[in-house]
């Protein structure tokens, strides 16, 4: 097996896992939300038990500490395909243009991480502010165990919106190690790709060729 075939098939492999990994981070969303809703129906049912509530702040976590394993490893295969493999396939003739660093995907990648982050924030967030504000007395009349599974919820609450956030600058580090690929109209001759390099601020800079 050639280095190019060998380079396409782990390529191929990393596009398989991102996919798969996709899935099952879109999932944990799923699931966390029907836990969270199947609790709140217990809660609110005919005999109204609002401490069941507070079990929400432990599964969040977990479910939190899930989704952003998915999330960096997404990231981390993603970098692996565009500075890795397509700079490995490039060398040898590879030339393909490729969605992982493209100009398409640079204009909506670091915008949309941080939408999706803000939005699974609130997925994982709020119903836990819910369950400890409804139960709120217990944090202050001290009564066991109550009192302690409130306050350990406020800490897993705490902890998986660290880990949200955690997740979303690790994805923010990684898109600005990357070469973008981005077609400049330059005058006189026709669009041609060039490679340009993401600053800091998250914007391209822009290098005339003379």
């Amino acid at each position: 097996m050639s280095k190019a075939e060998t380079a396409l098939k782990n390529f191929e492999l990393a596009r398989n896992e991102l996919l798969e990994r996709l899935r099952l981070r879109d999932q944990v969303l799923i699931v966390h939300m029907g836990f969270v809703g199947a609790v709140l129906g217990v809660a609110l049912g005919t005999t109204a038990h609002y401490e069941v509530l507070m079990v929400i702040p432990f599964v969040a976590l977990a479910m939190a500490f899930m989704h952003g394993h998915h999330h960096c490893h997404l990231g981390a295969l993603t970098h692996f395909c565009a500075m890795e493999i397509a700079p490995f396939l490039g060398k040898l003739g590879q030339n393909a243009p490729m969605f992982d660093n493209s100009e398409t995907l640079y204009h909506i990648a670091v915008a949309a991480t941080k939408r999706r982050s803000i939005g699974t924030t609130i997925l994982f967030g709020v119903p836990c502010l819910i369950s400890l504000t409804v139960n709120w007395r217990h944090a202050i009349f001290f009564s066991l165990p109550l009192t302690l599974v409130w306050w350990l919820g406020a800490v897993c609450t705490v902890l998986a919106v660290h880990e949200i956030v955690r997740a979303l600058r690790f994805r923010d580090a990684l898109f600005k190690t990357y070469i973008w690929h981005k077609r400049e109209k330059v005058p006189g001759k026709n669009a041609r790709a060039k490679k340009v390099q993401v600053s800091r601020g998250g914007w391209l800079k822009y290098r005339a060729k003379k």
